[in-house]
């Protein structure tokens, strides 16, 4: 069988054809780190017995760097906005739907000049209404957009400087005329997670149920070139990883998830001029709905294996997958990670000795397990700055204690990045990459219950780019000397 279904049909006199290529991963064969993944989806504790696993047939087609890729270790062009430049081209080559996610979404530090990443991404939209508005017959289904807010925990005095109305307030600078228009299909809705404690923390974005992003970087200043017109870029490096196929659908039922019962916001007056515009605005209950066309594999000319990984306060699927596929290492580990800690408690260890190896998570066990399992060099590249530096430094101790204790000590390497970091990254036996916005973090894994997404891809020239990038900071990075 070559998986097609043939048809032959009669229409105005005319005979038709058209052909279905059905989706399977029969014949597959997976690496030993893929395998891993698949043992835990295919465990029953996350899907259907039934369920087959949308990872083979996928094509990568990028790493987007925050804040810009450096020519030492790409080739990719620097943008004016950097990384949110490459989310705005995505969203505006949309057909029908657009849905996206993130944490911290940032107000315009000067109101007379809109210049946040937001606003990059809200004149993206604008133009995809604008494309809409004039040429309606090229968008049969009209175009939907979805906007996620992850609702972290904010101290306001009014609910109305909450995040979410950034967003408002962005693409009403924009020129975003509407949030619905039925004439021409117009459907553009924005929602608050439904939980602040715990919240999300997820960064994604999916476009056409076909393409798909993982990302570590918010909608903040601290991603913008250093150099950006803004004047408040920090250069903090980060990583998206985009991938167009059957993952993708994987990728839009995580969204799927968080969106589901968090809070819409509807403002009928989005273009009014009045400084009360806001008050028509009214709250629903989020729900979920699709075009028909977004909810079918995308099958491109490539044999990419890719895995979305998603995670929540009662769905762990990310943390088992990300782990076993960790521990089942046989010659490397390259990790980039802002956060490498122990629990909470732990931080009481810059006083007085509360934890040792025995309160290890399992992120670290896993990469533990690895090394003394195959003694494989595992080089690890840490934030060394603010709450993070702290954190970091009291578990890089434990962990080095632990690898002395165990002779293990000469194959684990660990260095401070040099600059500001905020990937969340691990390279696997030079073959397998995962990235996303899963720190390793006590609040990303295990009982904790932050919403979380990455991507883990096979692709060699995922793996190409990501190396040259991990070798720039490799060599730039210092010797941890734990404090």
């Amino acid at each position: 069988m070559d998986n097609h279904l043939h048809l032959l049909y009669r229409s105005d006199n005319a005979l038709n054809y058209a052909e279905h290529t059905a989706y399977s991963c029969e014949g597959v064969e997976p690496s030993h780190i893929s395998q891993a993944m698949l043992d835990v989806a295919q465990s029953g504790e996350f899907h259907p017995p039934d369920y087959e696993v949308p990872y083979c047939k996928n094509q990568f087609d990028r790493l987007i760097y925050a804040p810009n890729p450096v020519p030492q270790f790409s080739e990719q062009a620097p943008a004016r906005d950097g990384s949110f430049e490459k989310i705005a081209e995505l969203i505006k080559g949309a057909k029908y739907e657009v849905v996206y996610s993130t944490m911290w979404y940032d107000s315009d530090v000067d109101e007379d000049s809109p210049d946040n990443p937001g606003v990059v991404v809200a004149g993206a939209i604008k133009e995809l209404y604008d494309q809409l508005e004039t040429n309606p017959s090229k968008y049969p289904r009209g175009i939907s957009v979805k906007i996620l807010l992850d609702n972290p925990p904010e101290l306001t005095a009014s609910r109305f400087i909450s995040q979410v109305w950034n967003v408002f307030n962005d693409l009403r600078d924009a020129g975003v005329p509407m949030m619905s228009n039925p004439e021409i299909g117009w459907d553009l809705q924005v929602a608050n997670y439904e939980g602040s404690w715990p919240h999300g923390h997820t960064k994604l974005v999916v476009v056409d149920g076909k393409t798909a992003v993982a990302a570590g970087f918010n909608f903040q200043y601290a991603h913008y070139p250093e150099e950006h017109r803004s004047g408040h870029g920090k250069g903090r490096v980060d990583l998206g990883l985009q991938i167009t196929g059957p993952v993708a659908q994987a990728a839009l039922r995580a969204f799927d998830d968080l969106w589901i019962g968090a809070t819409r916001i509807s403002c009928p007056d989005l273009d009014s001029v009045s400084p009360l515009w806001w008050v028509s605005c009214r709250k629903s209950v989020a729900e979920v709905a699709h075009p028909p066309e977004v909810l079918r594999y995308y099958l491109p000319e490539a044999n990419a294996n890719a895995f979305a990984l998603h995670r929540t306060e009662v769905y762990k699927e990310s943390d088992l997958s990300v782990t076993h596929a960790i521990e089942s290492a046989e010659k490397s580990l390259d990790i980039i990670q802002v956060n490498f800690t122990f629990g909470i408690v732990c931080n009481l260890n810059a006083l007085f000795e509360v934890c040792d190896y025995d309160s290890v998570p399992i992120y670290i066990d896993a990469i533990m397990t690895a090394v003394e399992k195959e003694h494989i060099p595992v080089r690890i590249l840490i934030e060394d700055d603010g709450i993070e530096g702290f954190e970091n430094n009291i578990a890089v101790t434990i962990l080095l204690d632990e690898l002395k204790a165990r002779d293990l000590s000469d194959f684990v390497e660990i260095r401070h990045f040099t600059g500001l970091v905020h990937a969340k990254s691990v390279l696997i036996d030079e073959q397998f990459l995962v990235v996303g916005s899963q720190n390793f973090h006590y609040s990303a894994y295990g009982k904790s219950g932050l919403t979380e997404f990455n991507i883990a891809t096979d692709d060699a020239q995922a793996i190409e780019d990501y190396k040259a990038l991990f070798e720039y900071h490799w060599e730039r990075g210092t010797l941890l000397e734990p404090k």
